[in-house]
């Protein structure tokens, strides 16, 4: 058969086959040494095509959902109730000019906005509410506040 060659088309140095004899360095005994026969393992190659990125539609994030808006209304009519009857509690909280005592919670609340969901609701609701006076006012917020 002849001497095994690589794909130059040399001479291989050695012959690593599957029934190898190797030499031993240690006097003149030699051992053959049989290796067992190596397990054939076959990889195949599948072309998978890459998922599809799917486009996400905007959801319901940050009041669209009806119990929010729910809750947001609720804290709106509580402000207002606590306003129209002179609540005790009310009347303590400290106001500037003509700013609305609502704009007041509408700034502490905002404040701690990121501790709940609740007081980022009334927070909302303080807001809209506070909009809505400096709307009747005309925008106007220099002057006696009698109230």
């Amino acid at each position: 058969m002849g001497k095994p060659r690589n794909s130059k088309g040399q001479f291989k140095k050695g012959h690593s086959g599957h029934h190898a004899k190797k030499r031993s360095k240690s006097g003149n005994t030699t051992a053959i040494v049989v290796s067992p026969p190596r397990t054939i393992t076959r990889t195949r190659t599948v072309a998978v095509a890459a998922p599809r990125r799917r486009r996400h539609h905007g959801g319901g994030g940050g009041g669209s959902d009806g119990k929010v808006k729910a809750e947001i209304g609720a804290w709106g009519s509580a402000i207002g109730y606590l306003e129209q009857n002179n609540a005790s509690t009310f009347n303590q909280i400290p106001t500037f000019g003509k700013l609305p005592r609502t704009a007041v919670i509408a700034a502490v609340s905002y404040m701690f906005r990121k501790k709940s969901h609740r007081i980022d609701r009334l927070c909302t609701a303080a807001v809209a509410i506070t909009g809505y006076k400096v709307g009747q006012q005309n925008f106007a917020l220099t002057g006696d506040y009698d109230e």
